[in-house]
């Protein structure tokens, strides 16, 4: 499919509510195996909210290098009917780069066209997903390349590194959890 077509697929589908509610709040977490539970009961999410689980690498990764958490949990029985859809969605989730030269008339999507394919057939399966991007400050005992260093020498987090507090940054209803590929960009 070209670029143009994925393009309108996505505009025609996407919902996003940015949830100002959450955003600020802070969720102590006590370890990498308890971050679902502990982001679900913190913020007290709906019942209904079922985790979408990363590979705890994944979040480890994060965590060392970034001091982040990014997930999102599927909540059945929510529709998204207010926040924006279409051309002002794809705009805010930053999944468009215009051209600078006037010979192009059209947009250069920063994203790939697989990830562009992925999106469209995900939004296909009319979901809606809970995200949420949690960040913290490293802890002084524990500097930021110190935490780095372990991770790499041993893929895994110093042994007090948690609890820690994280304070969510982002979180948005949307019906795709690909929606923050290029708007919280960092692998």
């Amino acid at each position: 499919m070209a670029v143009i077509s994925l393009v309108k697929a996505i505009a025609q589908q996407i919902k996003y509510f940015e949830l100002v509610e959450l955003i600020g709040q802070s969720v102590i977490i006590k370890g990498v195996d308890s971050i679902y539970d502990d982001v679900h009961k913190g913020l007290s999410l709906p019942h209904s909210a079922i985790p979408h689980m990363r590979n705890q690498k994944h979040l480890k990764s994060g965590i060392a290098k970034y001091g982040l958490i990014d997930i999102d949990f599927t909540i059945e029985g929510v529709e998204i009917d207010n926040g924006i859809r279409g051309i002002e969605a794809i705009r805010k989730l930053s999944l468009y780069q215009e051209y600078s030269n006037t010979d192009h008339d059209d947009f250069l999507l920063e994203a790939g066209i697989g990830f562009l394919e992925d999106m469209v057939e995900e939004l296909k399966l009319d979901k809606t997903f809970y995200m949420l991007f949690l960040q913290t400050e490293y802890p002084q005992s524990n500097g930021k390349e110190k935490i780095r260093q372990h991770f790499k020498l041993t893929d895994a987090l110093p042994s007090d590194y948690f609890p820690c507090e994280f304070v969510v940054k982002d979180a948005a209803l949307c019906n795709t959890k690909l929606a923050w590929m290029m708007k919280h960009f960092y692998l």
